[in-house]
Order: C-alpha cells, then sequence, then structure tokens
C-alpha cells in the first residue's frame, strides 16, 4: 500500500527499496480509500501520484468501505473510473484492487475491463498462510490476493499474492 485516505504508508519507501535491492518486482501499489464522490476519486488519483516520487509503477485503486457500497454499484463503478482515467491523464498505468465480495456485488466489472482494468482480487479462504486453488475468486483477476497471513524467512504476517499475467516493467 502506498497511500490511505490523505496519508502516506510510512513503509512504502522502505518495502519499495528492499524489494527493488532484493530483485523482486513491483507489481504496483495502491491506494485505499474512504471517498464517496467522483471528485474524492480524482483527488485520490492525484494524491498516490504526489507520493510516488515518480516511480511508474501501475496504481491500484482499493474500495472496501460499506459506506461506498450503499451508494450502489453504479456510483462506485464511476468512481473508479474517475480515478482510472486520472491517473491515466497523468501518465500512470491505473487499474483496481477489489475483493470478491465487492468484485460480484458492488461494482460492474466488464464496465472497467471495457477500459483495460485489470483486477488484483483478495479471496482469503480459510487465510493459514497457504495457497488452496478452491478458494481461487476465477473472475478474470490478474493478481490473487491468497491470505494476509503469509511468512518470508519467519517474517510476517505478509499478503501474499499471485500473478497471473507479465510482470510490469516500472519505469524510470
Amino acid at each position: 500500500r502506498c497511500t490511505v485516505r490523505r496519508s502516506k504508508d510510512t513503509y512504502f519507501e522502505e518495502y519499495y527499496a528492499g524489494a527493488t535491492a532484493a530483485g523482486i518486482p513491483v507489481i504496483g501499489a495502491y491506494h485505499y480509500s474512504y471517498e464517496n464522490s467522483v471528485e474524492g476519486a480524482i483527488a485520490d488519483a492525484d494524491f498516490i501520484i504526489s507520493n510516488l516520487g515518480g516511480k511508474k509503477i501501475p496504481i491500484y485503486y482499493d474500495m472496501e468501505e460499506q459506506s461506498q457500497a450503499d451508494n450502489g454499484a453504479a456510483h462506485v463503478t464511476a468512481m473508479m473510473k474517475a480515478f482510472v482515467n486520472r491517473c491515466r491523464e497523468l501518465g500512470y498505468e491505473a487499474h483496481i484492487y477489489t475483493n470478491k465480495n465487492w468484485y460480484v456485488n458492488y461494482m460492474y466489472p466488464d464496465e472497467l475491463k471495457a477500459m483495460g482494468c485489470k483486477f488484483w482480487v483478495a479471496a482469503y479462504g480459510l487465510d493459514d498462510g497457504t495457497m488452496n486453488e478452491y478458494y481461487k475468486p476465477n473472475v478474470c483477476e490478474y493478481i490473487w490476493q491468497y491470505t494476509g497471513q503469509g511468512y518470508i524467512g519467519g517474517m510476517g504476517p505478509y499478503d501474499m499474492n499471485a500473478l497471473y499475467g507479465d510482470i510490469p516493467t516500472p519505469t524510470p
């Protein structure tokens, strides 16, 4: 995560530097939103871009708040489109991070797919730190976040993801 509300994640730069130093591809950064308007979604796009420090990595928009869902799928989708379009206007690749429940019930993914959006979908199942294909969402995801309980070298817990496509190449 790069940003949430109007705050930068204090670990973003450290994690980004560590991943790149270790040769681990950075597949994107996401902004967790609390906004409820199209104008707020555009402001979210401007905010994350201002905090990337010029790093040209894909950006994902994450909406999971009940107050957003209460506005209905058409409104949520309009916000997502506005975020993606603003990022693209500013020269960034932009897509959607969501969970399976939101993908199915609170947005119109086909409209976003028509714009070329990819989906980073969280679906944990038992969330025991392992990847169990039984819980794979199979909703045309590009990235599947399969657990929030992953450990690497005894450190964690971390979100763990599976990529189903090409690794993006960041541009300086």
